[in-house]
């Protein structure tokens, strides 16, 4: 019997000067190039990525990746610097093995945008 993928999910969330809104497809296309630009065309196969969730208000969402490239997912997420020229910080707060957790996890977050907030995401 062959297994599915087996996936972790990432919440993360972006910090911009300006506390900017970016749609889904504004995050998602970033990404994407980013990750082209790092590992090409097969690279971003094997990552299996997708933008499952985002909240354009708060800045913050869920994408989800196979469970042996998330190392390579925080890599472009650390390359990304600017949306549509406006400049930004993407910032992985978890990692975790099923949407249920992610969810709850991104659920019980502060409802600010303060930079620090990251110490508020509960252990595992």
């Amino acid at each position: 019997m062959v297994k599915g993928w087996r996936r972790r999910y990432i919440i993360f969330q972006i910090y911009s000067a300006k506390n900017l809104q970016f749609e889904k497809h504004d995050v998602l296309n970033v990404l994407f190039k980013t990750i082209l630009k790092l590992f090409g065309e097969i690279g971003a196969s094997l990552l299996n990525f997708n933008l499952i969730y985002h909240d354009s208000v708060k800045g913050r969402g869920i994408i989800r990746c196979n469970h042996d490239k998330v190392c390579w997912l925080r890599a472009a997420a650390a390359f990304i610097s600017d949306i549509n020229g406006t400049p930004i910080t993407f910032h992985i707060l978890k990692v975790t093995g099923s949407i249920r957790r992610a969810k709850e996890i991104l659920n019980s977050l502060p409802s600010s945008k303060v930079l620090g907030d990251e110490e508020a995401v509960p252990g595992v």
